[in-house]
């Protein structure tokens, strides 16, 4: 093999190896940071109540769970209230109601447990105080709060899109030089 013919291989092996590298690292990228985006603020059993302080002034959204685990006890339900039932969340600063949109257009899995979006709130300050209350429940309900990142989510996405189309730009890139290369070599 000709000395241009080395290098010609070792300038397309380059520019895969900075495509492949482009796809793990922007997936891992990704992986670190969704799981963080769904933690759990408070978890409770519903009646009688699950009080939460909120870190900052957001959405937040509740979810209510099919299945989940608290306190090494199994909590299973159909993911919506019976009829006749209410969930309601006060501020506890001002015993005033805060506005629950429902939403049950979400899911999440998570080691083992699954929950449905019931719906989301508004926190007006940072280190607010809320407690989430239910009326006409029969069984135990299961609830979790946390903050609702949809555009966080969004951003990491086109992060990691922004990732691959570089590292395909840049091999690419690194592909049409050393072709080019090799056919000025080859004249």
């Amino acid at each position: 093999m000709t000395r241009p013919r080395i290098l010609y291989i070792l300038s397309v092996a380059g520019s895969v190896s900075i495509l492949i590298f482009g796809f793990v690292f922007s997936s891992w990228f990704t992986f670190q940071k969704i799981p963080k985006l769904f933690e759990e603020i408070a978890r409770g059993a519903l009646p009688p109540s699950l009080e939460a302080t909120l870190p900052q002034a957001k959405r937040y959204t509740l979810w209510v769970y099919v299945k989940g685990r608290m306190a090494g006890k199994e909590y299973t339900s159909i993911g919506q209230l019976p009829p006749g039932a209410k969930i309601y969340i006060f501020d506890r600063d001002s015993a005033r109601e805060l506005p629950l949109e429902i939403n049950s257009s979400s899911t999440l899995n998570r080691n083992g447990e699954r929950a449905i979006s019931f719906g989301e709130f508004e926190a007006d300050r940072a280190g607010q105080r809320v407690e989430v209350a239910v009326t006409g429940l029969r069984m135990p309900l299961l609830v979790g709060i946390c903050a609702s990142n949809t555009e966080e989510v969004v951003l990491i996405l086109l992060e990691m899109t922004g990732m691959v189309l570089l590292s395909l730009a840049l091999s690419i890139f690194g592909f049409n030089f050393s072709y080019r290369r090799n056919k000025l070599g080859n004249r």
